[in-house]
């Protein structure tokens, strides 16, 4: 959609949330995001800023806002602003924070402070249980503490709650600290044997008409609901419309 319809669809659902007393707040943040991602390709800073701060004043919990604003700070070299937007995540709806996780530790990264965004994580999953956040975890511990502080990361999660991705990590890590070549043959049969137990069933599953998608959308493609997917992905197999990105 242009701006001009973008504005239309804001108007119209502002006029409508007054009339009819059903709250567009959720619909109205997310066409003012719409016409900041507009306002980012057109490489038009200032105004992405003010469509965000619409967003986020038309909806304070608006996710999708938060993001954006640190992906703008990122692109102006921001890294430290980028992380405490995404931060802020955490008190909007926590759900979120597995889709923002690569993004700050790349952030921590730039800043060179990775441990300290690899501890960020750590309360997090603690907190929170994300199963995306314990993949963004993983990969961060094994390329800045390597394989056995990998390991035992992935040991204590499996400890918490058994699953066979847990389990891929944990053997995934031991395989590459053990030394001894049949040891490591060994762990990568059985590796390879977990991979294809788990398959290629995760998936973004909408909650209003089923549709599913491999990666997260914040409309719907096959009923145009906002937000209607999940933050995290589901492994339950479904016969719906699939989407392949």
């Amino acid at each position: 959609m242009r701006e001009r319809e973008w504005q239309q669809a804001i108007e119209t659902a502002t006029e409508l949330d007054r009339l009819s007393g059903i709250p567009f707040r959720k619909e109205i943040a997310q066409y003012h995001c719409e016409l900041a991602m507009n306002a980012m390709i057109d490489q038009q800073p200032d105004q992405v800023r003010l469509h965000l701060a619409n967003a986020l004043d038309a909806n304070k919990k608006c996710v999708r806002a938060n993001t954006l604003l640190g992906d703008l700070e990122v692109q102006s070299g921001s890294h430290a602003s980028a992380i405490s937007h995404w931060k802020h995540i955490e008190f909007q709806d926590p759900e979120y924070l597995g889709l923002v996780a690569p993004k700050l530790l790349n952030s921590f990264t730039a800043i060179e402070k990775p441990k300290e965004g690899i501890a960020l994580l750590k309360t997090y999953l603690e907190n929170y249980k994300l199963p995306s956040l314990m993949s963004a975890l993983y990969e961060a511990t094994i390329a800045e503490e390597g394989a056995e502080s990998a390991a035992k990361l992935a040991r204590k999660e499996l400890n918490r709650k058994p699953s066979l991705q847990t389990l891929d990590q944990l053997l995934q890590a031991r395989a590459l600290a053990d030394d001894d070549n049949q040891s490591q043959n060994d762990i990568q049969l059985m590796q390879q044997t977990v991979r294809n137990a788990i398959g290629n069933r995760a998936a973004y599953h909408c909650d209003q008409c089923g549709f599913r998608a491999k990666q997260y959308h914040w409309q719907c493609p096959a009923c145009n609901a906002w937000e209607s997917l999940p933050a995290e992905p589901s492994e339950a197999i479904s016969r719906e419309m699939t989407v392949k990105n």
